[in-house]
């Protein structure tokens, strides 16, 4: 019963320690999303010029993949 409740133990800790995990990566990947996507603008603040969404779309990848995100 002892190796019982020391499984038990460790699975509620492990399961506790992702979901906080999780979480924290979260609030990263927002807040690089939110940086990337200003940054995206103010490189190429005219959207009407030819190539602006295409340029935007780049810079914008390259900066998310520069904080270890996926685009």
């Amino acid at each position: 019963m002892k190796i019982a409740n020391m499984l038990l133990l460790a699975l509620s800790v492990g399961l506790s320690a992702a979901t906080w995990t999780s979480q924290a990566s979260a609030a990263g990947r927002d807040t690089a999303i939110r940086r990337c996507t200003a940054q995206a603008q103010r490189q190429f603040p005219r959207v009407s010029r030819a190539g602006t969404k295409e340029n935007r779309a780049r810079s914008y990848k390259a900066c998310m993949a520069s904080a270890g995100f996926r685009p």
